[in-house]
């Protein structure tokens, strides 16, 4: 697999700042104002917001990015779904460790098929979710 190079955000990194600079203004030469957001500070969604970049779509975006549901848990859909959660299966593929067991169960393989599909503690909390 081939190196693409640098990444979209990382080419146009140096027209994001100058971007940014745009939106900040100083009060009493001490005090910065974000004038991208209605608040008057910085957030994430407003510099992504002025930064013109459409968001990214894909098949299950609705279910991972749900209103209702913990950015976290939906950060670790994402990754589940990339396949890029921190299993010990990685580590192992480029021989940081030198054992993948499962560290719930200790009778499997750590991947992400095992963590969500095969162990049995995992098993054991899904079926305490579903009773809820």
């Amino acid at each position: 697999m081939g190196d693409s190079g640098p990444s979209y955000g990382f080419r146009h990194l140096e027209a994001y700042k100058n971007m940014a600079l745009l939106h900040i203004t100083t009060y009493d030469n001490h005090k910065w104002i974000w004038t991208a957001s209605s608040l008057r500070i910085f957030t994430f969604t407003s510099a992504w917001n002025i930064s013109g970049i459409p968001s990214p779509s894909f098949a299950l975006s609705e279910v991972v990015w749900c209103q209702t549901t913990c950015p976290k848990i939906s950060c670790c859909l994402l990754r589940a779904l990339s396949n890029r959660l921190l299993t010990k299966s990685r580590p192992l593929k480029f021989g940081i460790i030198d054992n993948d067991d499962c560290v719930l169960c200790n009778t499997g393989l750590e991947s992400i098929e095992h963590l969500f599909f095969s162990c049995e503690y995992s098993a054991y909390i899904w079926s305490i979710y579903r009773l809820k």
